[in-house]
């Protein structure tokens, strides 16, 4: 998602979007935002301390 070539990276956030919500719904992980919000925390534990309890 990140890439430094231009040309390698998605042309809109539509593009990103679709990929991101694929790879969430095949994991199963969707579609709440209870389960959304564990996941991201588990890649990210940095965030942890900013999400209210």
């Amino acid at each position: 998602m990140l890439e430094r070539d231009k040309n390698k990276r998605y042309q809109d956030g539509g593009e990103a979007a679709t990929d991101l919500e694929f790879y969430i719904y095949k994991g199963g992980y969707g579609p709440t935002f209870s389960t959304l919000s564990e996941y991201l925390l588990h890649l990210f534990p940095e965030f942890k301390q900013h999400v209210a309890s």
